[in-house]
């Protein structure tokens, strides 16, 4: 079996290309990290796909609520639509962010991790 690459001191190991029988108590050594893209995460795809949604739609229909005394479902409507256009310009910036800055900010989540032991 292959040895684990080291960056930072730390060993990192990727997933096997062929599966390997492995018995249940086989587990990754302590103090080594599984690599994943970002985007292939929980956090990264609740970041990119389900937050600018939900946020803008939360916006949207709060400011309807708070500032007009009779709402109808027309100003609602109005409100998102005129909201989409902001709500699409905050959902390209949120993927650009993660795509520039996706992968360190993993490096330094799991850098945390070992740091304060919470590795699972």
């Amino acid at each position: 079996m292959p040895r684990a690459q080291k960056r930072f001191g730390r060993r990192l190991t990727k997933a096997p290309a062929v599966q390997i029988n492995r018995k249940k108590q086989d587990g990754r050594p302590k103090g080594t990290l599984k690599r994943y893209r970002f985007c292939q995460t929980r956090l990264g795809f609740m970041l990119r796909y389900e937050v600018p949604v939900v946020y803008g739609v939360l916006m949207n229909v709060s400011s309807a609520l708070l500032w007009q005394s009779p709402v109808s479902w027309a100003t609602i409507g109005a409100y998102l639509l005129s909201g989409f256009p902001v709500d699409c310009v905050h959902a390209a910036a949120t993927v650009c962010f993660l795509w520039l800055f996706g992968e360190p900010m993993l490096e330094k989540l799991d850098r945390i991790k070992v740091k304060y032991g919470l590795l699972a």
